[in-house]
């Protein structure tokens, strides 16, 4: 279809697959996902920056608004898979990613963890995984930055 909005020029359209793909791709460089509403029933607009560029989730960690909230799952660490490399914590935006000099292994920090799950993407022993929020005790109840 020819897509356009009234007053601006036309906008591209891709394939699912392409857009999947694209997603993959920017993950390893650190970029986050979000999907902006703007409390309306229809995508306003489909984010892919990182905490340096954007401008809600920089309010968000240092004033505390409340412009974004934490996705619906939440990182955590395979302790026996994880060969404490540092991949994630390098790309974690959130600081949510611990590393233990004694153990050598890495964990998650559930309180900072944002559940955007970027630390997946780098992992060489997939040893990190996302939980869904609700079934945790502690993790249902927080949702904000």
């Amino acid at each position: 279809p020819d897509l356009a909005i009234p007053g601006s020029s036309k906008l591209d359209v891709i394939e699912k697959d392409d857009a999947k793909k694209m997603l993959e791709d920017f993950e390893p460089k650190g970029r986050l996902h979000s999907i902006w509403t703007l409390n309306t029933p229809y995508i306003v607009g489909i984010c892919n920056c990182d905490t340096q560029e954007c401008q809600p989730i920089r309010c968000d960690l240092s004033w505390g608004t409340t412009s974004c909230f934490k996705s619906e799952y939440f990182a955590t660490t395979d302790y026996d898979k994880c060969s404490g490399c540092l991949e994630c914590r390098s790309l974690c935006s959130f600081g949510a990613i611990k590393y233990s000099p004694h153990y050598e292994k890495c964990t998650v920090d559930l309180i900072k963890c944002t559940g955007c799950g970027i630390c997946r993407s780098v992992c060489p022993e997939d040893a990190i995984s996302l939980r869904v929020r609700t079934e945790h005790p502690v993790a249902k109840n927080l949702w904000k930055f």
